[in-house]
C-alpha cells in the first residue's frame, strides 16, 4: 500500500497566522492553502491568557476543527451533485507535511495572486468599493439560505477574492474561510434554524457597522 507524500513546508513563508493555526500555500497546488495547528509550545506567544487556555483546554482546538468539518460536510451532502456555491472555503481533508498534519483547503486570492484581503482590512481602510458591498450581500443572503452556522462570523474571518476553478480565478466573493460550525455548549443554532437566522442578522449588522454600512433586514442587503 502506498503511502501519502509528505509536503514540505519548512522554509516556507506563512500567508497568515493566528493562535491557533498557521497557513501555507500548498507547494503542490497553488489553488490550496495548508492550515497547520501551532504547536503547544508556541501558545504562550499570545499571552498570559492565551497560555493558561491552552494549557487548561488542551483539546479545543481540535474539536473547534472537527465542528468546522461536520459543518462543511452537513452543507456540501446538501447537494450530492457538488455544485453547492457555499459561503464557507471548500475544505479538501488531511494532508501530511514535515511540520504535522494540515488541513487542506482553498486558497482565496486578490487580482494579484496575493491572499485576498479580509473585511476588516477593507474596512480600516476605507477600501470598500461598490463590489465588495455587492458580494458582501451575496454571501449574506447564500449564509441565510443555507442556514450556515457560524459561531465566529467576525471581519477578520472573510476574505473578498477569487477562488480557484481550473486554473482560471472564479468570480469576486466574499467567503468565510474561519469560524463556521457550532461550537457552543448549548448548541441552540443547531436545534433551531430560527435562532441560527437571528444570529446570522445580528452579525450582519455588526460587519455592516464596521464598514459604515447599514444591514437592511428586509432586503439583506449591505447598504
Amino acid at each position: 500500500m502506498s503511502h501519502q507524500p509528505v509536503i514540505r513546508l519548512t522554509g516556507l513563508v506563512p500567508v497568515a497566522r493566528g493562535y491557533e493555526r498557521v497557513v501555507y500555500v500548498d507547494p503542490t497546488d497553488p489553488d490550496r492553502v495548508i492550515k497547520v495547528l501551532v504547536p503547544d509550545a508556541d501558545q504562550g506567544k499570545g499571552g498570559r491568557m492565551r497560555r493558561a487556555f491552552a494549557r487548561t483546554f488542551a483539546g479545543y482546538r481540535t474539536y473547534l476543527i472537527r465542528k468546522e468539518y461536520l459543518e462543511y460536510l452537513r452543507l456540501a451532502l446538501c447537494d450530492p451533485s457538488g455544485q453547492a456555491h457555499l459561503p464557507i472555503t471548500h475544505m479538501f481533508g488531511f494532508v501530511q507535511t514535515d511540520i504535522g498534519l494540515g488541513c487542506s483547503s482553498q486558497f482565496v486570492r486578490d487580482p494579484s495572486g496575493a491572499p485576498a484581503p479580509t473585511w476588516a482590512s477593507l474596512c480600516k481602510g476605507n477600501d470598500i468599493a461598490h463590489d465588495h458591498r455587492a458580494a458582501m450581500t451575496d454571501f449574506a443572503r447564500r449564509m441565510l439560505d443555507m442556514n450556515v452556522r457560524a459561531s465566529d462570523l467576525r471581519a477578520r474571518n472573510i476574505v473578498l477574492g477569487h477562488r480557484g476553478l481550473q486554473g482560471e480565478p472564479g468570480p469576486l466573493e466574499a467567503v468565510l474561510v474561519d469560524g463556521f460550525g457550532d461550537t457552543h455548549v448549548i448548541p441552540i443554532r443547531s436545534w433551531s434554524r430560527w435562532a441560527n437566522t437571528q444570529a446570522l442578522h445580528r452579525r450582519f449588522v455588526r460587519l455592516a457597522k464596521g464598514g459604515g454600512l447599514t444591514w437592511s433586514r428586509s432586503d439583506r442587503t449591505f447598504i
